[in-house]
């Protein structure tokens, strides 16, 4: 939610809504389709890793099947955005699309390792994204203050802040999943 107090103190409320706009269509399919599946994930990894058995493959098999679903549409989102935005909204929320244009592939990644996100609970990784979301803050508070002059580009390094942590944190999941036979989990 950074994203969406940092562009209402450093510009317009107009600027503010283009970004909760945005971020409210591009979150949608996140939270909807991540979530659900995450559940489901999240119950198989655990039985798994409570029988000694490496996630790693159907951690890697998710990603690969959805990494490739959800291509065309961040593509799409990519090039059309601003279109797409102000067909469905109207032609003042132009500005929205572009930001949504701009954010498509973030978008588009952290859909695709939402999936597993149950598999940092079950290694027991939730220290690790504490420190993470910790350093993605105090990340974005600088970006926040480096490119407070231009709303699109502070969003683009407020994506790659969370696009790093993304990305460590699942690289950490996989690490540690494949080594998985060779510690004791207790899972309830």
């Amino acid at each position: 939610m950074f994203p969406l107090y940092a562009s209402s103190y450093l510009f317009t409320s107009n600027e503010a809504g283009y970004v909760a706009l945005a971020h409210r269509v591009l979150m949608f399919p996140v939270a909807l389709i991540g979530g659900a599946v995450s559940v489901v994930y999240a119950q198989r990894f655990a039985t798994m890793v409570a029988r000694n058995q490496s996630i790693s493959s159907d951690m890697l098999r998710v990603w690969s099947i959805a990494g490739f679903i959800g291509l065309l549409p961040a593509l799409m989102l990519n090039m059309f955005g601003e279109y797409l935005f102000m067909f469905a909204f109207g032609e003042q929320w132009q500005m929205s699309g572009d930001i949504a244009s701009s954010l498509a592939f973030y978008v588009y990644l952290l859909l695709v390792f939402a999936l597993t996100s149950g598999a940092h609970v079950v290694l027991r990784l939730q220290h690790m994204s504490l420190i993470l979301a910790i350093m993605t803050l105090t990340g974005k508070i600088i970006v926040a203050y480096m490119l407070q002059e231009n709303l699109i580009n502070m969003m683009i390094g407020f994506a790659a802040m969370d696009l790093v942590a993304t990305l460590f944190m699942n690289l950490l999941a996989l690490y540690k999943s494949r080594n998985v036979k060779h510690e004791n989990f207790d899972v309830a």
